[in-house]
């Protein structure tokens, strides 16, 4: 496992699952969408996991305080990144309103990048997802 402090706020701990061939990213503190795109290199194409085909983006202990406004912009910046074709996002969330944003932001980004993604609340479901062929 490896963990990353990003600053004081909040932290990711990022982990190789090789039987989903899949990396973790587990979000800890507050975290806004600026943080998420400066963290978005370390995930796609992160050195130490070469073959990955899916990412699980573990958001249950994070807190966001994220407002609408913010979630378009963040979609639209990421629309200039260029990403990996063709892997799974899961993302695990908790409560209703990390559900909700994510679901805006999953409608926002609808054919943005040539990538499924969808939402759990469990995480046997999100690792049976991302190993499904």
């Amino acid at each position: 496992m490896e963990v990353t402090e990003v600053d004081e706020r909040f932290l990711i701990r990022f982990e190789y699952r090789p039987e989903y061939l899949a990396l973790v990213a587990r979000f800890h503190g507050l975290l806004t969408f600026q943080d998420l795109l400066q963290i978005a290199p370390q995930v796609h194409g992160h050195p130490n996991f070469p073959d990955v085909r899916g990412v699980l983006f573990d958001m249950r202990a994070a807190r966001t305080g994220h407002d609408p406004k913010e979630l378009r912009r963040f979609v639209d910046l990421l629309a200039e990144r260029r990403e990996p074709r063709g892997y799974r996002a899961a993302y695990l969330v908790e409560d209703d309103f990390a559900f909700g944003m994510t679901r805006m932001f999953d409608a926002l980004a609808e054919g943005l990048h040539d990538r499924a993604r969808m939402i759990f609340r469990e995480e046997r479901a999100a690792f049976a997802w991302l190993s499904a062929t």
